[in-house]
Parts: structure tokens; C-alpha cells; sequence
């Protein structure tokens, strides 16, 4: 298993082979969506850890793709939702948000056009992303 090489595999390695598996990833986080949980607290803890793993590995394989943008849309929902719109983690959230989009459409287009794709891609998102 992978475990077991662990110690003899790079953090980038580790990351190229979760990728080669990446639909078993979203797999588990459809699953986390759809599990009953204690609280809703707690399913949103699940959710942000495993979109934020998602996010960890198109981030490293696939840079700028439009599920790239999605899943950092969600990851700052659900970080907003959890700790609060200004906590840490919200605001670390917002920044890979930012980059995701600066990697999907650039850095050249006017702010008006960025903010309006971003919130495209939220609703988009939300309705893709359950």
C-alpha cells in the first residue's frame, strides 16, 4: 500500500499518485456529503477536510482547470460557514479561491470581469458541487 512506501515517496510524489486516484477522492467526498452525521457541524468538518484534500491534489496535477475553481469556491464556503468570515481559515481559504481564478482566466482581465466569473463559478459551484 501506499503507506507502507510512505517514507520513501516526496510530499510531490505522494500527491502524482493521490491524482492518478483522484475520482476516488471525490468519490469519498460525495460519500462525506451524503453521510449521516452527528451534527451539522460535524459533516461540514468532513466535507471542508475533503475538499480541501481534493483541492491539495488538482492544485499540484491540474492547475486552472474549472473543477480547480470550483472546489476552492466550496473549500472558502464552507471554511466562511464553519469558522466565520474572518477567521484564519476562511481567509486562507479566500486566497486559494483567488488563485485558483488567477489560474483559470489570468491576471489581465479588468475586476469587474474577475468578480463576476468568480461569482458565476460560485453558483456554478454550489449546483455542481452539491
Amino acid at each position: 500500500t501506499l503507506q507502507q512506501h510512505r517514507s520513501v515517496l516526496s510530499d510531490s510524489a505522494v500527491l502524482v499518485l493521490q491524482a492518478a486516484a483522484y475520482d476516488m477522492y471525490e468519490l469519498l467526498l460525495f460519500c462525506e456529503q451524503l453521510r449521516p452525521q452527528g451534527s451539522d457541524s460535524e459533516a461540514k468538518h468532513a466535507a471542508l477536510a475533503c475538499i480541501g484534500r481534493c483541492l491539495a491534489i488538482l492544485n499540484c496535477v491540474s492547475k486552472g482547470a474549472e473543477l480547480h475553481a470550483y472546489l476552492a469556491s466550496r473549500l472558502l464556503q464552507h471554511a466562511i460557514d464553519l469558522r466565520g468570515p474572518d477567521s484564519a481559515q476562511a481567509e486562507a481559504a479566500a486566497q486559494l479561491f483567488l488563485e485558483a481564478h488567477r489560474m483559470r482566466y489570468g491576471s489581465q482581465l479588468e475586476q469587474q470581469v474577475q468578480v463576476e466569473l468568480m461569482e458565476a463559478n460560485k453558483q456554478a459551484a454550489e449546483e455542481f458541487l452539491m
